[in-house]
C-alpha cells in the first residue's frame, strides 16, 4: 500500500499561506469620471483598480491551490505514483493531456476514482510529481532550476504543455557551468529544442574563454555538436583561430579515450591540462607515421568538425603554419559523397588549395585589384571572416593587435573605460609593425559589431560578461556593419553599457578582403 502524500511537508519553502481566508471580491458601483476631472487622477484611479484586481486574482489562486490541493478538499480521484497518493479533482486533472485522454474516452479508466501510474523515468521524483499536480491548480507554481529536469520529465509524461514551457524558460535563463551538460542531455531526451539551441550558444560563447581546463565538459561534446559549435556565428574565439584548432586536438583525444578524465580525477584541473597535452602529442605522433591522422580509422569520424576551421586565417603566421604541418593531423582527409547511389571516397588536400587561394588574394591586394569588401551577404561574411577575441580583466584602457598577416592592413583595437567603448584604428605610421603595410588612401573592412554607424568596413562584435557559475550576466552582439578606414584613422565601433562588469570578453569577426577573392 502506498503512503498518502502530505503536501505541506514538501512545501515548507512555499510562499503560500495555508491559513489565508479567501474573501470573494464584492461588486462595487463603477465610479463615473467627471469630464472636468484631472486626467492624471483618472489614470491613478485606473492603475489602483487594476492593482487591486491583480491582488484579488493572486489571492484567488492562492486559495484554490491551498484549499483544493494542499488540504485535499473534496478530491474525487486518487492518483498513486512512486508509492505516494494524491487526492485530486478531475476538473483539474484533465488540464493534462494524459488524464484528458484517460477520462474523456471509452477507456476502462474513464470513470475510475483510483488511478495508479507507473513512473519508469529515473529523473522523476516525488517532489516533481507534486509540483506538476500543483501546476494543474495554479499556473504560477514555483519552479527551481535544480528541479527543472525532474519537473519537465513529469510534465512530458503527463503532457502538461504549459509546465514544459515554463521549465524551458527556467532552464534557458539559468544555464551555467554546473548544469549545462545535464540541461543539454535533458533537452535531447525530452525534445526541448529551445534549450538545446541555447546550450549550444552557451558553449559557443564559453568553450574558448575560461573553459580551457574543463576537460570533462569538452569530452562530453559529441561530433555533431562540435561541428555546429565551431561553425556557429556565436563562437567567441579567445585570441586567434589557432586556439580553436588546439581545442579540437584536445577534444578529439579525449573522445578517443573515454576513461581519461575519470582516471585523472585525483589531480588538479591545471595538472590534468598539462597531462592531456603530453599524452595527446605522444598519441598523435605514434598513430600517424606517414599518414595524416584524420585519414586513419580512428580519426576520420572527426573530420567534419575540423573542416569548420578557417585554415586561411591559421596559416597567416609562419610558426603556426609549421606547427600545423608538423602535427600531421590534417592535410588530407577522407570525405564521403554520393554519386548515383554509390558511396565514393575522395581524397582532398586541405592546405594546398588554401595556400593557392591566399597567394592569389595577396597578389590582388598588392596590385590594387582588391581594396577590401564592398558588398557581402551574411553567408559569405561568416564563411570568410577572421575570428579574434580578447579578455579585459580590469577597468582600464587597453590597446592591442593580433598576430598574423592581414594583407597589409594593421588594425589596432582600442578599449576605453570611460565611457566604455571600442574603436578600430588603421595603423600606418604611429605604431611599429613587423610587416608590409598597404598605403592605399582607403580600405574597406567588414565586421560584426553592436552599434550602427556610417562608413565602409565589414565587421561584427560579440561582448559578454559572466557572473556566478558562468551564467551570462550581460550579452550583446552586433549586426554585420561596414566602414572605410583611411591611414591612421580611428573610428568608434561600439558603445558598451555601464552595467557590463569584468572580466569582459570581446569577440571580433572581421573581413578585410573581398569574399569573391578570399573564398
Amino acid at each position: 500500500m502506498g503512503n498518502y502524500f502530505f503536501r505541506k511537508e514538501l512545501t515548507e519553502d512555499s510562499n503560500y499561506d495555508h491559513s489565508v481566508q479567501f474573501k470573494r471580491p464584492q461588486n462595487k458601483r463603477k465610479r463615473t469620471i467627471n469630464q472636468n476631472e484631472d486626467t492624471e487622477d483618472a489614470t491613478d484611479s485606473l492603475q489602483a483598480c487594476t492593482k487591486r484586481q491583480r491582488n484579488d486574482e493572486a489571492i484567488y489562486h492562492q486559495y484554490t491551490l491551498s484549499k483544493l490541493f494542499f488540504n485535499d478538499e473534496n478530491g474525487d480521484t486518487t492518483i498513486e505514483a512512486l508509492g505516494y497518493k494524491w487526492k485530486m479533482h478531475k476538473i483539474c486533472l484533465i488540464r493534462a493531456g494524459y488524464f484528458k485522454s484517460m477520462f474523456s474516452g471509452f477507456w476502462q479508466e474513464s470513470k475510475a476514482t483510483y488511478v495508479k501510474i507507473e513512473m519508469i523515468d529515473k529523473n522523476i521524483t516525488v517532489n516533481a510529481i507534486n509540483t506538476a499536480f500543483a501546476s494543474l491548480y495554479d499556473d504560477d507554481t514555483e519552479i527551481k532550476s535544480s528541479e527543472a529536469i525532474s519537473i519537465v520529465a513529469v510534465a512530458t509524461m503527463l503532457q502538461i504543455d504549459n509546465l514544459i514551457k515554463r521549465c524551458t524558460d527556467v532552464m534557458i535563463a539559468t544555464i551555467s557551468e554546473e548544469n549545462e551538460r545535464t540541461f543539454r542531455e535533458a533537452a535531447s531526451a525530452y525534445g526541448l529544442l529551445e534549450v538545446s539551441n541555447r546550450c549550444m550558444d552557451w558553449l559557443a560563447l564559453r568553450l574558448l574563454t575560461i573553459k580551457r581546463y574543463d576537460l570533462m565538459l569538452l569530452q562530453s561534446i559529441d561530433v555533431n555538436l562540435m561541428e555546429k559549435i565551431v561553425s556557429s556565428p556565436s563562437l567567441l574565439v579567445l585570441q586567434v583561430e589557432m586556439d580553436v584548432y588546439a581545442m579540437l586536438k584536445r577534444w578529439m583525444y579525449l573522445r578517443l579515450h573515454p576513461t581519461w578524465c575519470k582516471n585523472h580525477e585525483h589531480v588538479s584541473l591545471c595538472e590534468a591540462f598539462k597531462y592531456v597535452l603530453n599524452d595527446m602529442q605522444s598519441y598523435y605522433e605514434d598513430h600517424t607515421g606517414s599518414t595524416n591522422f584524420l585519414v586513419t580509422e580512428e580519426g576520420k569520424v572527426f573530420s567534419l568538425a575540423f573542416r569548420q576551421l578557417k585554415f586561411n586565417h591559421i596559416i597567416t603566421d609562419t610558426k603556426i603554419a609549421r606547427q600545423i604541418e608538423k602535427d600531421r593531423i590534417i592535410s588530407q582527409v577522407r570525405l564521403f559523397t554520393t554519386q548515383i547511389s554509390e558511396v565514393v571516397l575522395i581524397f582532398i588536400d586541405w592546405l594546398l588549395p588554401i595556400y593557392r587561394q591566399e597567394w592569389r588574394t595577396l597578389l590582388a591586394v598588392e596590385e590594387g585589384d582588391d581594396f577590401g569588401p564592398t558588398s557581402c551577404c551574411e553567408k559569405q561574411f561568416y564563411n570568410n571572416c577572421i575570428r579574434l577575441g580578447r579578455m579585459i580583466e580590469v577597468d582600464c584602457n587597453h590597446h592591442w593587435r593580433w598576430i598574423g598577416f592581414r594583407f597589409g592592413i594593421d588594425i589596432i583595437i582600442n578599449y576605453y573605460k570611460s565611457p566604455k567603448r571600442i574603436s578600430l584604428k588603421r595603423n600606418i605610421s604611429e605604431h611599429d609593425v613587423a610587416m608590409s603595410l598597404s598605403l592605399e588612401n582607403s580600405r574597406c573592412i567588414m565586421t560584426n559589431h553592436a552599434d550602427s554607424l556610417n562608413g565602409a568596413q565589414f565587421y561584427r562584435f560579440i561582448i559578454i560578461n559572466y557572473g556566478k557559475d558562468c551564467q551570462i550576466n550581460h550579452e550583446t552582439s552586433t549586426d554585420i556593419l561596414y566602414i572605410t578606414l583611411h591611414p591612421d584613422e580611428e573610428i568608434t565601433v561600439a558603445h558598451i553599457n555601464q552595467e557590463f562588469g569584468y572580466p569582459l570578453y570581446i569577440g571580433v569577426q572581421m573581413l578585410v578582403t573581398s569574399p569573391s577573392i578570399a573564398s
